[in-house]
């Protein structure tokens, strides 16, 4: 007789897309009802249109890439975070307004108000 652990089914629920041995066909189309469903529980005027912006080849790129990141870029975006939260803390500087996105192919970033 097994017993319900809802820690080990909590721990199942939270793995990487792409890294829990399954086809990353199966965890795209997860990973694209989870997108659907944070984009539609989100206030945005028209969420139809944020949707057609994220292509599916995209996300299966996220499922096939797994949990593997540069130590390098996490290590940048640590800091630039970092950096915001001092800056929200001391309140001397204007943070960054919004959404940060960086290219760590061309080594550029920009941000975006959405």
């Amino acid at each position: 007789m097994s017993c319900f652990n809802p820690k080990e089914a909590t721990c199942r629920r939270l793995i990487y897309p792409g890294t829990n041995g399954v086809p990353c066909t199966i965890d795209s189309l997860d990973l694209k009802q989870r997108v659907v469903s944070i984009i539609s529980s989100s206030h945005v005027d028209n969420p139809e249109a944020v949707m057609a912006r994220v292509p599916q080849n995209a996300i299966a790129e996220i499922c096939r890439y797994g949990a593997g990141e540069l130590h390098v870029i996490a290590s940048l975006i640590g800091g630039i975070v970092a950096q915001e939260v001092i800056k929200l803390a001391t309140n001397q500087y204007v943070p960054l307004d919004n959404t940060f996105v960086y290219d760590g192919h061309t080594q550029q970033s920009s941000v975006f108000r959405m």
